[in-house]
């Protein structure tokens, strides 16, 4: 329960504290293309963080959108993650094909990102194939099963 102001000073002071809005719509694209590009890039938040002279917590707020990014740490942020500046503004519409869209839903899935990983330090041409095949397999059984639950 919230406490009553006691005298008028405090209530001037409640009356004047600002308002919580929502985050911006296009502070939360250029958030969410930040968070995308670092994953991408293999850095976590506080490597992030380290490179462009920001703490950890400011990067997460800068992924969610509930801080803006001045033009000039988005410059430094862009040059850390080999982006143009207008990579962080393209809407959906500018830049995704359904293809696209499905890569780019996979690049926030952390386990995804790791398989990535795993598989990228695979050298043998042939060995990466029978890796393929063998997920492609998986996959396959799933999607039977999930057919046969369905029925």
């Amino acid at each position: 329960m919230r406490k009553r102001p006691e005298n008028s000073a405090q209530m001037q002071r409640e009356a004047t504290k600002p308002l919580k809005r929502a985050p911006n719509e296009i502070d939360v694209l250029v958030g969410q293309r930040v968070r995308v590009r670092r994953i991408m890039n293999g850095l976590s938040q506080q490597g992030l963080a380290e490179k462009v002279g920001i703490s950890f917590q400011q990067v997460q707020k800068y992924e969610k959108g509930l801080n803006r990014i001045s033009a000039s740490k988005l410059h430094q942020i862009a040059d850390v993650l080999n982006a143009p500046v207008h990579f962080f503004f393209q809407t959906e519409d500018e830049y995704r094909d359904v293809e696209e869209e499905g890569v780019l839903a996979l690049l926030e899935d952390r386990d995804a990102v790791s398989v990535l990983r795993a598989f990228s330090q695979i050298r043998d041409r042939n060995l990466r194939r029978a890796v393929r095949d063998h997920v492609r397999n998986i996959a396959a059984c799933g999607e039977e099963l999930d057919a046969k639950a369905a029925d």
